[in-house]
């Protein structure tokens, strides 16, 4: 045997760097005996192993960079082999060069593997990063390379969604998953391994295996309500709502051409946005609010898609923003690593007001006032695809009640006036073109509300407790009730309740669902026999009539 390899890849058998670790220390034993040229040169099992089933759809391709020319055993376990070049020598020897890895010792630019495997030992203490993984980076962006990928014969076949495996010439393969036209899964970063010879793996390492590594993005959203964080809440229209999104920083190593990362948020028609407060990274003291090299946020724009959120709005966080090759803005966290550490948490909160378009309850079966975020990020080292995450939706319900104003008669009643407060604050509305809806709006003109020809209006976009008070009557009534309403709104569903506390005179009513009912009288004798208007005069009569009997009595004693 010629030169036996004294290290193959040593140290790296970790999941995260998906090398297999082999480490040949020191000569060949004298016992040991060289494995038969045929049994060297086998074809052996390449597998490549996943969790989760992301293996499904993959285009995995092995490609041999080195063959086994002759290999030692002590019976069991492989104790040195020999490398010939695989073809792909040029490419491995300009990959070296671009990771600017010195390699001017020991070094043949016609069979570089054999430097390789002896030198870039790195990866078990540094799987992300050192040189082992700079190599693989600048590996899968050499053209030669790149033409492999289209050829079938080097294509990993999937067995199911954790196993792809093929039977391939012994050797060393870099495995690379080549992202599809179509789908959104991340794709793995290089994969690098020797096969078994003979069946024979090393001592204490794994040959024939590697392990499918990707990191796969993932992005949450929640309302901010004091220290709790909830998925849906409730608000009356004009109310402002903190959101507060979050995602990891997914491992962008091996993006030798940029690593994109934004946030899309879409806000629904009846939320209106308001500003970013807050952008903060896990473990750092910055906060980046009003960091442009940090983030930028793209104009908002109208949602088109004829769903819920028609109407509505949506904008982008693009995290470490940069100029496109189009001239328009875009994102590449790897050019800002410093401020994107790996694995730690982006933290946004923004505020919105709902708005006058709000839905109420469950309208039209478009619960609440839905608010939804995902995430796009880079997913292919090997090139430029994206992909996107599910969307993530908070929701917030508002509610309702319906005033109903009727005569002595229990008749409709138009014209009647009157006024909401809430906690001494006049509500403000706008109104539908025929006067039967009044919707809050912290910026309409009407201040009071006026019943239609029908006697019924419906006030929308209420929670919580609400005074209201009767101004103007059409009968010119003069005893005009004042009561509470209280709208209770459900975050689970959205479903809310109406109640009212009587006036004084009782004149006021809550009827089936959500209708308060308030008459007009237009004297004493209409009003109810139970109501504190009549109760004083009850008094006021029995006072009279007990002091006409005391003067009646007295004349007759009199006399």
């Amino acid at each position: 045997m010629n030169s036996i390899t004294k290290r193959l890849l040593a140290g790296v058998a970790a999941a995260a760097t998906l090398l297999s670790g082999m480490a040949l220390t020191g000569s060949a034993m004298a016992a040991d005996t060289a494995i038969n040229t045929a049994d060297v040169t086998a074809d052996q099992t390449l597998t490549v192993k996943a969790a989760d089933g992301v293996l499904a759809g993959k285009n995995l391709y092995a490609v041999k960079l080195a063959s086994y020319s002759a290999a030692q055993t002590d019976g069991e376990y492989i104790t040195g082999y020999d490398l010939a070049d695989g073809g792909y020598a040029t490419a491995v020897d300009t990959a070296l060069n671009e990771a600017g890895i010195s390699h001017a010792t020991e070094y043949s630019a016609s069979n570089p593997m054999v430097w390789v495997v002896q030198h870039l030992l790195d990866s078990s203490t540094s799987p992300y990063s050192g040189q082992l993984r700079d190599f693989l980076t600048k590996l899968a962006n050499q053209q030669t390379i790149k033409g492999a990928f289209v050829d079938a014969n080097k294509m990993i076949v999937a067995e199911d969604g954790n196993t792809a495996t093929k039977s391939v010439p012994a050797g060393i393969y870099a495995v690379f998953d080549v992202a599809a036209d179509t789908g959104d899964t991340v794709v793995s970063i290089p994969m690098l391994n020797g096969t078994t010879i003979n069946g024979k793996t090393i001592a204490g390492k794994t040959l024939g295996e590697v392990d499918y590594k990707a990191t796969n993005p993932t992005v949450d959203k929640k309302i901010v309500e004091g220290s709790e964080r909830v998925d849906s809440n409730v608000a009356a229209i004009g109310d402002t709502i903190t959101y507060e999104l979050t995602t990891t920083i997914p491992n962008y190593t091996g993006y030798d051409q940029g690593y994109y990362l934004a946030l899309n948020d879409t806000l629904s028609k009846g939320l209106t946005f308001g500003q970013i407060t807050s952008v903060k990274v896990e473990g750092v003291d910055t906060e980046y609010k009003d960091n442009a090299t940090f983030y930028a946020k793209t104009d908002l724009s109208d949602v088109s898609s004829a769903d819920i959120y028609n109407g509505g709005k949506s904008f982008s966080i693009l995290f470490a923003p940069t100029a496109g090759t189009d001239g328009k803005q875009t994102s590449d966290i790897t050019k800002q690593a410093d401020l994107f550490p790996v694995g730690k948490r982006i933290t946004v909160q923004y505020t919105a007001t709902l708005n006058a378009n709000a839905v109420i309850g469950q309208d039209n079966n478009q619960a609440g006032n839905p608010n939804k975020v995902n995430l796009t990020y880079s997913r292919n080292p090997n090139g430029t695809e994206q992909g996107t995450t599910e969307d993530h939706a908070v929701k917030t319900y508002t509610g309702a009640f319906t005033l109903h104003k009727v005569g002595p008669d229990n008749q409709a009643l138009a014209g009647a006036h009157f006024s909401v407060t809430k906690g001494g604050e006049t509500v403000k509305f706008i109104k539908n073109a025929d006067d039967t809806v009044y919707t809050v709006d912290p910026n309409g003109s009407v201040t009071e509300v006026v019943t239609p020809v029908s006697g019924t209006v419906e006030i929308k976009g209420l929670n919580g407790e609400y005074a209201v008070k009767e101004t103007s009557s059409p009968l010119g009534a003069t005893a005009l009730p004042a009561f509470t309403v209280t709208v209770t709104v459900s975050k689970n569903d959205g479903s809310y309740t109406v109640t009212n506390t009587r006036d004084a005179n009782q004149l006021v009513s809550a009827a089936a669902g959500d209708t308060i009912t308030v008459k007009n009288v237009r004297n004493l004798l209409e009003m109810p026999k139970t109501g504190a208007t009549w109760l004083a005069i009850y008094a006021v009569m029995a006072v009279l009539c007990g002091a006409g009997a005391f003067l009646l009595l007295r004349s007759k004693k009199n006399a």
